[in-house]
């Protein structure tokens, strides 16, 4: 393999893998709260979510800096501005990885979302926050980023095609 083709997969690599690890944690919000001692940490996709996207929540409980994983799961109950509950789910906390979930807020408005981390019958802390979703809107598309790489890809094949048509001319 030679220097240019060595080149391109590192530039391939650092213009398509690289941006997608940065941005995957980059772009999250979070809530934090102490409560009895543990840090309720629930990251979530989007600050303000929209109807009709889907918001992931990525739910820790933490202790003196690290991340507390006896607890069995965590419970969720999301309850809209008219105090009525839209979702009550138990999201288990498994061995590897951490507590997800994925959900489509039903109507625009405002939610409240209560969770609890507890063990069996034990509760280690329970919190809330607030989350507002806003009405259905369009989207420009493609975003910025998406045509940056867009246009990358076109220069690196270009040039690669290039090279190669002029070898064989």
């Amino acid at each position: 393999m030679s220097l240019s083709n060595h080149i391109a997969h590192l530039l391939l690599f650092v213009f398509f893998f690289i941006p997608g690890t940065l941005f995957a944690h980059g772009d999250s919000f979070s809530y934090e709260a102490e409560v009895n001692g543990y840090v309720v940490d629930v990251g979530y996709s989007t600050e303000t979510p929209t109807l009709g996207d889907v918001v992931l929540f990525d739910f820790a409980l933490l202790r003196d800096g690290g991340v507390i994983d006896d607890y069995s799961d965590v419970w969720v109950r999301i309850v809209d501005e008219r105090d009525t509950t839209v979702l009550a789910t138990g999201v288990h906390h498994p061995r590897f990885g951490g507590a997800r979930l994925s959900y489509a807020f039903p109507r625009e408005g405002a939610y409240t979302i209560h969770i609890r981390f507890q063990r069996e019958e034990e509760t280690y802390a329970e919190s809330s926050f607030a989350l507002r979703v806003l009405p259905e809107q369009r989207r420009p598309s493609p975003s910025l980023m998406v045509t940056l790489v867009a246009v990358f890809a076109g220069i690196l094949i270009g040039v690669g095609v290039g090279k190669r048509w002029r070898a064989g001319t």
